[in-house]
């Protein structure tokens, strides 16, 4: 599924600036921020010349409250110019005085800012921490506006990880949200981006209700909202095979994209004119506009990375001070020790001496017992080498069960914990919607969990190597009858060509692991109707056997990265399911404990054939 960044959607969370009145002379600071405000989503680079001066004059007169909203007004300005890294460092700034303060509102503000900014950045689970964050200020605070928000912007964040299912979720909970306050402005900004989500699951007629009802509303008045939803009514009616249509949308986002000079908004709107001029056969055009989209994409992609570097090297100092501060209190107490080591230094050094001398004097007189010191020691390092390698074998499976059964227990989590205090805010439909995501996650992480225990037991006595003579035939069957239920799903038709008078001699159990793992993978990236094969073929020596599919295939760079431990990479499958990774590499292993191999012939768009051998002869 192509991968569509939201960027025009991310800082709809932000609300009007609150000014205190903090003294006679701050009507003039406030005047300069208002002028900020009018030109923020606008024109962005004047913004930000009323919020520096609004800033300066607030630091000199020290009105805090008023260098909050100042600090703000740069960030979101610095954030609609694409500066990400500087408006996490303005965001970041009006965040901590306003915690010094115990601002609660501006805490959350600035909490939800500084989110917005580090998905940007590249750092949207970090920015998830944020807002988790501040919907735990919102809910004691009793603000349920600002709360739907940060649902919101959650939904961004992973929408940039590309958990599409888990960013719809949130987006459909904060409109239900939204709707109850009547706000023309929020639940419009939300619904942009739901529609913008069901382009990427091809739902276009949804699209287009939801676009309709967007840009025939009087209310309906931000010009970057207007330019961003006419867009995605370019690219829907594109879906629909509607260029003509698709095309006057497409030039109007254009020209409000270039009156905003939002270097994204302008790449995207020429890759869907560039699209569209194609589907018109004006492949000048076409070609002009493509060339556009990647100019900009290539500038946008440098961007990026610089402000990414930047980030890390803000951390960097951050640390080296915190860092600095701690070696200055480590040497204090360093120093008083300082002379304790020196003697402790000149004790160990005579040891040596002494220990040196006594095994001269022992080589020299018992050499037969030295020369087995040495076997003995290389006996050791043997064992040390055996105990690393199975020690970096568990770390690596630890890695393995923290980072996979994060995502569909947290998902879990979340939608559990959503349901539980929003239950009274949500529709049956949203709650079927929900329950459904919560049983495809509790399936993702129940089939971890058997590739996992599977795994474990391979390492281990509990899982010994027992072979026997096997039907193949009904071997492959029982499996084709567990996983079904998988396929039928799918509508995809597994076949199975295995005659059943070819026998093997083989481990039932781990055979059928392996069966199981290679025609769920087969489903998982083959298209919804196809077909799968089982075939096998014996010879004097072996026995082969190949799973085929006909889906998206497999680069072939990729290839040997698929049964390697330090390099798993499991790909989304045709409908988005998720998959750990580990099963190819349990194959792997119960294949060599077998002495066979396993092997993939596979490319993009040809499908893929898995197939491994079983020696003909009786293993001990």
């Amino acid at each position: 599924m192509r991968t569509i960044t939201f960027i025009a959607l991310l800082l709809l969370f932000i609300p009007g600036n609150v000014h205190a009145q903090e003294g006679a002379d701050s009507c003039q600071i406030i005047d300069l921020i208002k002028q900020g405000d009018k030109f923020t989503f606008s024109i962005p680079d004047s913004a930000i010349f009323f919020y520096r001066q609004a800033l300066d004059q607030s630091k000199e007169l020290g009105y805090i409250t008023l260098e909050i909203d100042a600090n703000f007004g740069l960030a979101k300005s610095n954030y609609i110019r694409g500066n990400y890294n500087q408006s996490y460092i303005y965001f970041e700034l009006g965040l901590k005085t306003a915690e010094e303060i115990n601002l609660i509102e501006k805490i959350i503000f600035g909490l939800n800012g500084c989110g917005i900014a580090l998905t940007m950045i590249g750092q949207a689970e970090s920015a998830i921490i944020n807002h988790k964050k501040a919907l735990k200020l919102c809910q004691k605070n009793n603000d349920f506006q600002q709360f739907a928000k940060n649902l919101f912007n959650i939904s961004i964040s992973f929408d940039k990880l590309k958990q599409y299912d888990s960013s719809l979720f949130y987006v459909d909970s904060a409109v239900s949200l939204a709707i109850k306050y009547d706000s023309i402005n929020i639940i419009s900004q939300y619904r942009n981006h739901q529609a913008q989500l069901l382009i990427v699951a091809k739902e276009y007629h949804r699209a287009i209700d939801i676009y309709k009802d967007l840009l025939g509303d009087e209310k309906f008045t931000n010009q970057w909202e207007i330019q961003f939803a006419k867009a995605g009514m370019a690219k829907a009616l594109l879906g629909l095979g509607q260029p003509t249509d698709a095309l006057d949308f497409a030039i109007d986002a254009n020209q409000m994209a270039r009156e905003i000079n939002s270097m994204w908004d302008i790449q995207q709107v020429s890759k869907t004119l560039s699209d569209i001029y194609a589907s018109l056969a004006n492949f000048e055009k076409a070609y002009e506009y493509h060339q556009l989209y990647k100019s900009y994409s290539d500038s946008l992609f440098s961007q990026a990375k610089e402000q990414e570097i930047n980030f890390h090297l803000l951390q960097e100092e951050q640390l080296k001070s915190a860092q600095l501060e701690m070696e200055n209190a480590q040497y204090a107490k360093d120093l008083k020790s300082k002379n304790r080591m020196i003697v402790g230094i000149g004790l160990i050094a005579l040891l040596i001496v002494l220990i040196s001398t006594a095994i001269y004097r022992l080589y020299r007189a018992k050499e037969g017992l030295l020369r087995l010191s040495k076997e003995n020691a290389v006996l050791i390092e043997k064992q040390n080498l055996e105990l690393i390698s199975s020690h970096e074998t568990k770390d690596k499976l630890f890695r393995i069960i923290a980072h996979d059964l994060r995502t569909p227990i947290g998902v879990m989590h979340e939608f559990t914990d959503l349901m539980v205090e929003n239950l009274d805010h949500y529709d049956p439909d949203t709650l079927r919607k929900q329950l459904t995501q919560l049983n495809k996650s509790s399936g993702q992480g129940l089939e971890l969990l058997n590739n996992l225990l599977d795994w474990a037991r391979s390492q281990t006595v509990g899982f010994p190597y027992n072979p026997q003579e096997i039907q193949l035939s009904r071997a492959i069957q029982n499996t084709i009858e567990l996983i079904d239920t998988q396929a039928d799903l799918k509508n995809i038709n597994l076949i199975s060509n295995i005659s059943t008078e070819l026998r093997i001699y083989a481990d039932i159990e781990m055979l059928n692991i392996v069966n199981r793992n290679l025609l769920s993978n087969a489903i998982k990236y083959s298209y919804p109707g196809g077909e799968i094969h089982i075939d096998a073929r014996q010879s004097n020596d072996e026995t082969t056997i190949c799973v085929r599919d006909f889906g998206v295939g497999i680069p072939v760079d990729q290839h040997q990265r698929l049964f390697r431990m330090s390099q798993r990479d499991s790909q989304p499958g045709t409908k988005n399911e998720k998959g750990t990774g580990l099963g190819l590499i349990l194959c792997q292993d119960f294949i060599d404990k077998h002495q066979g191999k396993i092997w993939i012939d596979s490319s993009i768009d040809q499908g893929s054939l898995f197939c491994f051998t079983i020696p003909m002869n009786r293993l001990t």
